[in-house]
């Protein structure tokens, strides 16, 4: 079973989100040589049904340490909107 919460969807819109500005997702790549992290699609990257891992996804709408569009609810919602 994974269960998660508070959880991050990227790296690199995290730090656009919380920082306000793209200067600072341009300076964590910079300073992280272009490390990237894409929680949501590894959250889904197991997902079949046979596989017997249940996952929850717990979320805060008025989160104040992880913006909604930096959030991993936001960043699974999007990777199964685009498939």
């Amino acid at each position: 079973m994974v269960i998660t919460d508070r959880g991050f969807g990227d790296l690199w819109t995290l730090a656009e989100e919380k920082f306000q500005g793209k200067i600072s997702s341009s300076m964590f790549k910079y300073g992280t040589m272009g490390w990237q992290v894409n929680s949501g699609y590894d959250f889904l990257k197991n997902s079949k049904i046979d596989s017997g891992c249940y996952k929850v996804l717990l979320c805060d709408k008025q989160d104040d340490i992880v913006e909604v569009k930096s959030s991993l609810m936001y960043n699974i919602a999007n990777e199964i909107c685009t498939k």
